[in-house]
């Protein structure tokens, strides 16, 4: 059952990691834009970030970890209830994390770090969405 929930996290991290290189190779796919575009939000964050000296931007490290989660979490949801709870889950946690950044960057004195480094997290979600739709309708 362990095997199951955690097996499809490393293959979607991987993945993931994969997609700014193979973009770089002349490969553009959703599934290399889209991690290209969130390492880009991740970097760019990081760098405001330290320039800035927003404090505030570590709070982002508990939406980062939640987005890390989702893999996990759609395959609790696969388990349950199928490609519906996975699709209701992915928009619920969209929407949580975009919440959860938005509290953390009202109290920062500059919010575009935070905001950064939280469209990071929910890039990760919609690769994960994109992923699982393609593996739904065998696209992948």
């Amino acid at each position: 059952m362990l095997d199951q929930l955690f097996g499809s996290w490393w293959p979607t991290i991987s993945s993931y990691l994969a997609g700014p290189p193979a973009l770089i190779g002349g490969t553009v796919t959703p599934f290399t834009v889209i991690p290209t575009v969130g390492f880009a939000l991740l970097l760019l964050g990081i760098l405001a970030a330290v320039l800035w000296r927003e404090k505030q931007a570590l709070w982002v490290i508990g939406p980062i970890v939640a987005a890390a989660l989702t893999p996990v979490i759609l395959a609790i949801g696969n388990i349950l209830g199928g490609w519906f709870v996975v699709m209701f889950a992915l928009v619920i946690g969209a929407v949580g994390l975009l919440l959860w950044t938005g509290i953390i960057s009202g109290d920062a004195t500059r919010r575009l770090p935070v905001w950064l480094l939280g469209l990071f997290a929910v890039n990760f979600v919609v690769y994960c969405t994109a992923r699982s739709i393609a593996i739904i309708w065998g696209l992948a």
